[in-house]
């Protein structure tokens, strides 16, 4: 397996291990059908086999290794991973795939959170609106102060408020996906004008005022106008640069 960049390591070992590798299958380092020694990746990395076994086992359950007695630990094809899994999506992002990866998951969002939006409109309660109020003034806030980080927290929470206020148990399991994808937008090069900044942020005020005030008609198009929005914005890269994911061909 070929030597890595160095890059600072995450808050523990097995934390590491987990990082290191499940970026090395997602950038083509290691491919399908592959072995990974554990004494290999014990010597590369300065870890015992502890950390490299549960690492391994980290990277299975989200269907990227196999390993079985007798043959060892293999890498699986890109069909098994777990595409909604926030590590996996965090890791194509860092890949010429990544523009590929926020087109489909966008796409995926397109198909859910309108439909969160309408029933969020109907079935909030009032702690739920009162939330969803707070955090529309957050991101007025965040686009005054220009503060980006504060911005994207509130942006997250406020998605992941109209998903939990669905009332919709499947609808809200989308939320790590959701939060994953906004915070891999932000890590990547984005050129967003003011005035695309204040349009957005005027667009998911509306949509909060929407569902506070029990409109589900106008909470579902401003769900789907704010997501589409996004989409757009990515058509000129995905015509020409987007790389196809790996083992779809």
């Amino acid at each position: 397996m070929p030597k890595r960049a160095s890059v600072a390591r995450p808050s523990s070992l097995h934390a590491y291990v987990v990082d290191q590798l499940g970026t090395a299958i997602v950038a083509g380092e290691l491919k399908p059908g592959d072995s990974v020694a554990a004494e290999e990746l014990c010597d590369r990395y300065g870890v015992s086999r502890t950390v490299v076994r549960e690492g391994l086992r980290a990277l299975e359950f989200v269907g990227m290794v196999s390993a079985r007695p007798q043959v060892g630990t293999t890498i699986r094809p890109f069909s098994d991973w777990d595409l909604f899994n926030p590590d996996v999506i965090r890791w194509r992002n860092r890949t010429e795939y990544a523009l590929t990866q926020t087109r489909e998951l966008l796409q995926v969002r397109l198909g859910i959170e309108p439909q969160a939006a309408r029933l969020a409109a109907v079935c909030m309660d009032t702690t739920q609106r009162e939330h969803l109020e707070r955090l529309s003034k957050q991101l007025d806030a965040a686009l005054v102060t220009g503060d980006q980080d504060a911005n994207v927290s509130a942006d997250i929470d406020f998605h992941l408020a109209i998903l939990a206020g669905s009332g919709n148990s499947v609808f809200r399991r989308f939320g790590s996906m959701v939060e994953a994808m906004l915070r891999t937008r932000q890590a990547q090069d984005r050129s967003d004008t003011a005035q695309a900044l204040d349009s957005s942020v005027a667009l998911h005020r509306q949509l909060g005022t929407a569902i506070v005030t029990g409109d589900p008609d106008m909470a579902e198009a401003l769900s789907r106008t704010i997501v589409q929005a996004t989409l757009a914005e990515l058509e000129p890269e995905d015509s020409s640069t987007t790389a196809p994911a790996p083992g779809s061909a």
